[in-house]
């Protein structure tokens, strides 16, 4: 999907050394915590359906997204987790019957 390429790409064109403080910008910021989440949701897709783009190995590309993903953890903390994953469980737990 073209936003998840996107959204990698602007993640990957960012310097590890400024990913910590980004986030905290931007979590302390009105409406952060969403953002934030929509960020995670954006990890899980890359994670899911990893791409091969020109001259870059998915390891490379996997490497950046659970990069951003430890940071966001240190930001946010655990309880994004339960947004983020929660209505996958319940979609599943549907289905269940």
């Amino acid at each position: 999907d073209a936003q998840l390429q996107i959204v990698i790409e602007v993640l990957q064109s960012i310097k590890a050394a400024d990913m910590t403080p980004l986030l905290r910008s931007v979590y302390a910021s009105e409406g952060g915590s969403d953002v934030l989440d929509s960020l995670m949701k954006y990890l899980y897709a890359g994670m899911a359906a990893p791409t091969q783009r020109q001259g870059e190995s998915s390891g490379a590309a996997m490497s950046v997204l659970l990069s951003w993903h430890e940071k966001v953890v240190e930001v946010a903390g655990l309880g994004l987790y339960g947004w983020v994953l929660g209505p996958l469980y319940m979609l599943g737990a549907e289905d269940d019957g």
